[in-house]
């Protein structure tokens, strides 16, 4: 049985290093139909980050985490703090 390479990155997200992500949370999930597309919409036109760079996406009934590059992830909050998701405004 073959070992996984330690520095195999093909699980990262694209064009980052997953040490650099970050998870943040995000105060909208399945009770208010929120699905994946509209989290990468949210953040990539509101905060204006390159959508390719988001990472993993976590939606539970309440709330939502998404993994995103540490560099990107203030710009993210700050956007997102009183945005309407799905008409609510989210939490961040």
């Amino acid at each position: 049985m073959a070992n996984k390479p330690v520095n195999d990155d093909r699980d990262a997200p694209r064009g980052s290093n997953a040490n650099d992500l970050v998870r943040v949370y995000i105060g909208a999930g399945k009770k208010l139909g929120v699905r994946p597309a509209d989290l990468v919409g949210a953040i990539a036109n509101e905060a204006q980050v390159n959508a390719r760079g988001i990472g993993d996406i976590e939606i539970a009934d309440g709330f939502s985490i998404v993994e995103l590059p540490a560099r990107d992830a203030e710009k993210v909050v700050t956007a997102l703090r009183g945005a309407t998701l799905r008409g609510k405004k989210v939490t961040v």
